[in-house]
């Protein structure tokens, strides 16, 4: 699966709030949505009806979110141009008002689309304006743009200097709804209307089309972070959220740093945060100096609900194949390890 370009970084709860020697470490994870079913393979998004001025919004929107969806790759998209082809203009058009029932009828009649995106384009809109602003410093000449107000005295100019300043400004605000095709059931929506404003000024006016452009833009990774499978970037304390005990939690268990060839339980206990839901993570432990020696392993998937996940291991076969000496538990993600912690067993 081509991964997404957009990275958000996802502020993690108090559990992750304090540290040892102020260490954090950060590591991607796949953010999957609540609703996300393997089956879900090819998504349609449809034209979006509009109430913005301009008359063309719903279409020009609408592809925008087909584009940013493709080039996220959790799905195969079917984008509203390719519908007007399978179901032909006129009904296509029909569509983009019906009732999601009579949608989901009409796409899972054609055996190719498991689910679809409708919308509403509630603002697609740009202005621009021209404001004379002080030159500053005074006297410095910005071209055929600037305007002196100041009269001649001989050689020099006395009075202030201004300059014209051209700003655009674009707005795009829009709903959403992810359906699936074979009974309608409402799977996501954006529960307020995602918007964003952009402005971009200058001393030469600024294309609208570009403002807007961006502000799309944006509205769309919002949308494809609510819809589909994104890349996050979360932080993790070592100290908090990965620790070795003696037992489990609740049962006499204590941190420790050492243990003795006869010990029969070393407790690791991980924490992570919700979005590592569905992600895959490797336990491995190997002799402090020979990282490609593994001595024991856990590989699991993290779910929403777990909180913290305890994994038992043995010390006394963990000396009777290697010997005392100093160890390294170390937590690994997409093959590559983000944390450790060492431990003595003598």
């Amino acid at each position: 699966m081509t991964r997404p370009r957009m990275v958000l970084m996802v502020a993690v709860g108090a559990g992750f709030a304090l540290t040892i020697a102020g260490c954090t470490k950060t590591f991607l994870v796949d953010r999957y949505p609540p609703f996300h079913d393997p089956k879900l393979k090819t998504v349609a998004v449809m034209p979006f009806d509009s109430t913005a001025r301009h008359r063309g919004a719903g279409r020009l929107l609408a592809q925008h979110l087909a584009a940013a969806l493709t080039a996220n790759g959790s799905y195969a998209v079917i984008g509203p141009d390719r519908l007007r082809g399978m179901l032909g203009a006129e009904k296509l058009d029909e569509l983009v008002r019906a009732s999601d029932a009579d949608v989901a009828r009409a796409l899972a009649s054609t055996g190719k689309i498991d689910a679809f995106i409708t919308g509403a384009a509630l603002a697609y809109d740009a202005h621009a304006a021209a404001y004379l602003v002080p030159d500053d410093p005074p006297g410095y000449w910005h071209g055929r743009h600037s305007y002196r107000s100041r009269r001649r005295h001989g050689p020099y100019y006395y009075g202030p200097v201004y300059a014209t300043e051209y700003v655009t400004s674009a707005r795009v605000m829009v709903t959403a709804a992810m359906v699936r095709a074979r009974d309608a059931a409402v799977l996501a929506t954006t529960p307020v209307p995602v918007g964003c404003e952009v402005s971009l000024s200058g001393y030469s006016p600024r294309s609208a089309g570009r403002a807007l452009d961006r502000s799309a833009i944006r509205v769309m990774e919002h949308l494809v972070g609510r819809f589909a499978i994104v890349p996050v970037e979360v932080r993790v304390k070592p100290g908090e959220d990965f620790r070795i005990t003696t037992g489990r939690p609740g049962h006499g268990g204590r941190e420790a740093k050492e243990f003795a060839t006869a010990d029969k339980q070393m407790a690791v206990i991980v924490h992570l945060p919700p979005e590592a839901d569905r992600n895959e993570f490797r336990l491995a432990i190997t002799p402090k100096d020979t990282p490609g020696r593994v001595l024991a392993a856990r590989t699991f998937t993290w779910a929403r609900t777990d909180g913290v996940r305890v994994f038992d291991f043995d010390p006394s076969r963990l000396a009777a194949e290697a010997g005392p000496g100093e160890y390294r538990v170390r937590f690994l993600t997409r093959g590559k390890e983000v944390m450790h912690r060492d431990v003595r067993i003598r």
